[in-house]
């Protein structure tokens, strides 16, 4: 048990995980996660949008739970994604998956490469490109030796 009451019972309420805003000149948009660390399935999401100034508009407030937010994700990404028509989010593979998205799909890096969001690459991403850069230089200088030497 631990040495303070206030401690442990603050460790059964839910708390702010992550949040982000968005203000513009009229209001702000507000979206967090609230929950436990390590209970995912627990935890919701706020989506808040609040008016400054005189308007007819009220404020706006919705709290999605795990399942919810689930189902959403599914509408979006499947159903209403030929009519939406927003980015889809990637998914990270297992190297296998990826050895077959690959092979059965030469032109991958090039699509990925031209693809206009590239340049909104964080710096992390950008140098990431760079190493997978270096490791094609690699594998195509390896090709050429071993060409050359037989």
């Amino acid at each position: 048990m631990s040495q303070n009451p206030k401690i442990e019972k603050n460790k059964n309420r839910p708390r702010q995980l992550k949040a982000d805003t968005r203000e513009w000149s009229g209001g702000r948009v507000k979206l967090a996660v609230i929950g436990w660390e390590g209970k995912p399935d627990r935890n919701y999401i706020i989506l808040e949008k609040n008016f400054f100034g005189n308007v007819s508009y009220s404020d706006q407030k919705f709290n999605l739970r795990f399942r919810d937010w689930v189902n959403l994700k599914r509408l979006i990404e499947g159903e209403l994604s030929t009519y939406t028509e927003w980015e889809k989010t990637v998914l990270v593979a297992d190297q296998e998956s990826l050895s077959a998205l690959i092979s059965n799909n030469p032109d991958t890096f090039e699509k990925i490469l031209s693809n206009p969001n590239i340049l909104k690459l964080s710096e992390g991403s950008l140098e990431s490109l760079d190493r997978l850069t270096l490791k094609l230089y690699d594998i195509k200088k390896d090709r050429i030796d071993l060409i050359l030497d037989t």
